[in-house]
């Protein structure tokens, strides 16, 4: 507890978590309420929306508390969860503004979190106006993980974001996902004043990788995949005027993250039963058909991708009709070109050649009219109704064509023949016999 009183923000909270602790009858509960907090301020203002960030973070909090009303080894028990709820939630904003730059401090301030909604909204306002008079000195940095700490100094460890994004490029799964994301991302840089850098391309690939592990690891995956897309679309909100709703830049980064994430965790997991395809399926119909505004989705090219991998329930779409039309196509071309091999294959067999090894060769045709010519004891000069008889013969056990037969019957190739025999008989010695 004592390395503890070091930090300045938790001497601002002292009162409130001792009170908590009594009521709980726990002595350390102050403590690790503290550190649980920690814990979960890690890495939020490192967002491209940290304020969206931070209500993801809360949302998550209220869940792990609600159901195992546990922290740590400290039992909070129904009776006191909601109070341990709000005041985590309560120190960690508290963290998160006291870690920020007086510009992020302003713009959550102003623009997104309601604080009157919060219990100890009059504690995080007097933390606030002792941070902007200089009264509240920061002497510790709740954003950054104290293993990435260099020195015990507020540096961040060096990452090379460069070479990050280059690994998820040329990644099968995530790689694919590339033009997408810089479709959204760069065309939001064109119409805002601020403009998506390689860091924050990084970020999406992490925060989306960080949701397909989440359910990679989850013993029922079903379960994971609707409530990972409502914290996607509920973190990334769009913004209500009235009857009017406003598509923001954060809710289009939220579609491209959700897109990514839908098509890496399909392509991840190579087994999917019923159940977990019906998960896919229902991400995909609440897009379509239940999100009012789905545009952001469906004018994105990984649209695509989602259409080919999660198949509709029982509504088609114009990508899938087209997919099937080409996958149609495709199988009539494939028929086409088996129905021209066959009609090859006859005309190969129609010429009396043989087929071996799944290869047509020809037939020695004169071989087989000089032992025919022999087995019949014939003249080599054939004229009339013999030579005739004989070519009929020939077409009949050869399948030449007739003028390869008259060229092999001429007078010159029967005696050609004759004179070779003894290569014949030396091969076939059978039809040597007297």
């Amino acid at each position: 507890m004592e390395e503890l009183y070091n930090e300045s923000l938790f001497n601002e909270w002292i009162e409130v978590l001792f009170s908590i602790s009594e009521d709980l009858n726990e002595p350390d509960a102050a403590k690790v309420i503290w550190k649980y907090a920690k814990n979960q301020a890690i890495g939020i203002l490192c967002s491209k929306y940290p304020e969206n960030e931070y209500k993801r973070r809360c949302i998550s909090i209220k869940k792990d508390i609600t159901e195992s009303e546990v922290i740590d080894n400290i039992y909070i028990g129904f009776r006191f969860e909601q109070e341990v709820i709000s005041t985590i939630n309560d120190i960690l904003l508290s963290m998160m503004l006291y870690s920020a730059d007086d510009n992020t401090i302003k713009h959550i301030w102003n623009n997104y979190v309601e604080f009157p909604k919060h219990k100890y909204y009059n504690l995080i306002e007097y933390i606030l106006k002792k941070l902007f008079s200089g009264t509240l000195i920061k002497n510790y940095n709740y954003n950054i993980s104290p293993s990435k700490i260099d020195n015990n100094t507020d540096k961040q460890e060096h990452i090379d974001y460069n070479k990050e994004l280059n690994k998820f490029i040329v990644d099968p799964i995530y790689g694919q996902c590339y033009p997408g994301i810089v479709w959204v991302l760069g065309a939001l840089g064109l119409v805002s004043e601020e403009k998506f850098t390689i860091k924050d391309y990084v970020n999406l690939y992490h925060e989306a990788k960080d949701a397909v592990d989440k359910v990679m690891n989850a013993e029922y995956p079903e379960i994971e995949i609707p409530n990972i897309q409502a914290d996607f679309i509920h973190n990334y909100p769009d913004q209500k005027n009235g009857n009017i709703t406003i598509t923001t830049r954060e809710r289009q980064y939220g579609c491209i993250l959700e897109m990514v994430f839908l098509i890496a965790l399909f392509d991840s997991m190579k087994e999917k039963n019923d159940i977990v395809m019906s998960a896919f399926q229902d991400c995909r119909e609440y897009i379509e058909y239940v999100i009012e505004y789905n545009i952001p989705y469906t004018s994105n090219p990984l649209w695509k991708l989602i259409a080919v991998r999660i198949p509709p329930k029982n509504r088609p779409r114009l990508e899938d009709v087209q997919k099937e039309k080409e996958q149609l196509i495709d199988k009539v071309e494939q028929m086409e070109e088996t129905l021209r091999q066959k009609d090859e294959e006859i005309e190969n067999l129609k010429l009396g050649m043989i087929k071996e090894e799944n290869q047509f060769k020809p037939w020695s045709t004169e071989k087989r009219i000089n032992i025919l010519h022999t087995l019949l004891n014939l003249p080599y000069h054939l004229e009339g109704e013999e030579r005739k008889q004989f070519k009929d013969l020939c077409k009949f056990m050869t399948k030449a064509e007739d003028k390869t037969l008259e060229r092999l019957l001429s007078q010159n190739s029967l005696q050609e023949m004759k004179e070779n025999r003894n290569e014949l008989f030396e091969e076939f010695p059978v039809l040597n016999r007297k």
